[in-house]
């Protein structure tokens, strides 16, 4: 936590990831191949092209060259210590019902017990009446989706957008999800009360 919101854990292929190292290279490699095909074509240079294959193909290499290197010992040991502290420390905020979060305009954390930090989302809930809990446990994800893509086809059929706008306005289906909120807390208020985070840059508008 001392070390900020922007640390990464080092080599977390070794040690986080329980798939075999060649199906985390063949990922890595599908989702830079998908990215590089996509700017090639908005540039009108063929994926198939002599200089694309050997990109591509380079590209994997490298990958595995990358991937499979073997670590050095410091930095081996290193990244083991952070990933033992980390799982710890994880499930020793699992048993002890603790809840952990950024507090609002700031970049500390804060340590709240998970029924309390529960008790002031639902009075902010009742008390703005701003937002609706989905109980049901139906995603509305899929109804959101299905609206957007209608009213993209329309505009498109009656000329209203153009096929390149039709491409940038269409959701991308692989980073897809549900508009949300979280909650950050107050700690700079004598209450300690919450203030809610609208996360949607990946939800499909509507």
């Amino acid at each position: 936590i001392n070390k900020g919101l922007k640390f990464i854990p080092p080599c977390q292929s070794h040690f986080y990831y329980p798939q075999p190292m060649a199906e985390i290279i063949e990922q890595e490699y599908n989702r830079l191949y998908a990215e590089n095909c996509k700017n090639l074509t908005n540039y009108t240079f063929l994926t198939n092209d002599t200089r694309a294959k050997k990109f591509f193909s380079e590209m994997k290499n490298l990958l595995q060259q990358l991937y499979t290197r073997p670590l050095s010992k410091i930095l081996k040991a290193n990244a083991r210590y952070i990933y033992k502290m980390i799982k710890s420390m994880k499930g020793k905020l699992r048993k002890a019902n603790i809840a952990v979060g950024q507090t609002d305009k700031s970049k500390l954390f804060f340590f709240i017990d998970t029924q309390e930090y529960e008790e002031k989302i639902r009075n902010y809930m009742s008390k703005t009446n701003a937002y609706q809990e989905i109980t049901s446990g139906i995603c509305r994800l899929e109804d959101d989706l299905h609206s957007v893509l209608a009213l993209l086809d329309y505009l498109l059929k009656r000329n209203r957008i153009i096929k390149e706008q039709y491409k940038q306005m269409y959701p991308n289906l692989k980073t897809l999800e549900l508009a949300h909120i979280y909650f950050n807390l107050k700690v700079h208020k004598p209450e300690m009360s919450v203030r809610p985070i609208l996360a949607s840059i990946n939800a499909p508008a509507r």
